[in-house]
């Protein structure tokens, strides 16, 4: 075979393959000429003015920078993927240079007017003049318009830090009603290109068609969609810092009690455990907005802490104030009672101190004939005081926590 001849065929074939990439810039120029010639952005691009537009648009999140939990807003930041078909914008491939699609800029055609509508910020349409659209020969057209906005996010502290927030982003058409505009969205919230937050972890995302009534215009909405992302806390840098430190610190509340009266540091420890709890719940208090519709548990069970230490300061005040008390005051029958049913007093400290003796004889005999008359003094009050405190007060802290730890898990 002549060489000739094959280095056609091979051109031939290379031509017929690679030829879509052949398009010269006068196909390009012929184009656009023929695409953009009496082209309005103002009108709707559609050759029926009566049939809407339907516009799909998903939400491809990047990033979540911030949940600020006291103003109650989310910093996010990504782009929305936004189609729908121009019918002005449609060629044949075949008659420009195999030409597929063609990037113009976004201000030049016509565009939704959406706006986030739960942005903080002014609000204001999506994209600017240096964005740029993808077209398709079939007249698709693909628009990206990237944002960063802080948008409201309703939160809810009742588990904190152990909670789950639902946030959200809503967009809106600001003007162009139902009639000329429909939204949809089949993708709804996209991941896959979403970088975590040290944070929160992106659990999920969901979409909601909404819709609101035009002002002055009857029977016409104005549609929307708000794109819901589900955010879990993640929990080590609190479990470290804020509730340990929560759960152990009470524990000096009823251990204050086995502290000796004479000692001299019997409130201090006491005092300690309450303004221990106090700085804790002050950075608490710095974290969390001031709501009233929703109580944190974990806020209430620091504040039902600090009250059991606060009674924990209050009954070693008392027992300080009863341990010297002097003898010529008399210890009450009840408590002489209490403290005969007891049989771990130690009887070297009773007798020391006899004339507050309170048993007389013929109470005793009552009570039985192997029984010792047993003289109580303040001291050994105080000492019986110490011990059923700290039973009580410990059995307190254990049983809040237990109960409100029980409540963080439902």
């Amino acid at each position: 075979m002549d060489i000739r001849h094959v280095a056609r065929v091979i051109a031939l074939i290379s031509w017929v393959k690679f030829g879509v990439d052949t398009a010269s810039q006068e196909d390009t120029h012929r184009l656009l000429n023929t695409l953009f010639h009496n082209y309005s952005v103002f009108i709707r691009p559609t050759h029926d003015q009566d049939m809407p537009i339907s516009v799909n648009v998903v939400l491809v999140m990047e990033q979540m920078q911030s949940l600020d939990m006291k103003t109650e807003t989310m910093k996010s930041l990504g782009f929305f993927s936004i189609t729908w078909m121009d019918e002005f914008l449609v060629w044949t491939p075949e008659e420009y240079g195999d030409v597929e699609y063609i990037t113009y800029a976004a201000n030049m055609i016509w565009t939704p007017d959406y706006v986030i509508d739960n942005d903080v910020s002014l609000k204001k349409r999506m994209g600017d003049d240096k964005s740029l659209v993808l077209i398709k020969s079939n007249g698709k057209v693909i628009w990206e318009p990237g944002y960063v906005a802080t948008t409201t996010c309703n939160v809810d502290i009742t588990y904190f830090p152990f909670d789950t927030q639902v946030c959200s982003i809503n967009i809106l058409s600001w003007m162009t009603t139902n009639v000329h505009q429909l939204t949809t969205s089949t993708t709804g919230v996209s991941l896959q290109a979403y970088i975590q937050n040290g944070e929160f972890h992106l659990i999920t995302g969901w979409v909601n068609s909404t819709s609101h009534t035009m002002t002055d215009i009857e029977n016409e909405t104005l549609e929307g969609l708000d794109f819901f992302v589900v955010l879990k806390r993640k929990t080590t840098f609190f479990w470290l810092c804020l509730v340990s430190p929560l759960l152990v610190f009470p524990l000096l509340s009823p251990l204050s009690f086995l502290v000796p009266a004479d000692s001299g540091e019997k409130t201090t420890l006491a005092i300690t455990s309450l303004l221990s709890v106090f700085v804790f719940m002050s950075s608490i208090y710095d974290t969390l907005p001031k709501l009233s519709n929703h109580v944190s548990r974990f806020v209430l069970l620091a504040s039902i802490q600090s009250f059991i230490s606060f009674l924990s300061v209050v009954g070693n005040v008392i027992i300080l104030c009863i341990y010297r008390l002097p003898p010529e005051h008399r210890v009450p029958r009840w408590m002489t009672w209490l403290a005969a049913k007891r049989q771990d007093l130690a009887p070297e400290r009773m007798k020391s101190n006899e004339e507050s003796e309170l048993f007389n004889k013929s109470d005793m005999s009552t009570r039985g004939k192997g029984r010792e008359n047993v003289p109580l003094t303040w001291p050994v009050v105080a000492e019986f005081l110490n011990k059923i405190c700290f039973v009580v007060f410990l059995l307190a802290v254990i049983l809040v926590t237990v109960i409100i730890g029980v409540l963080m898990s439902f």
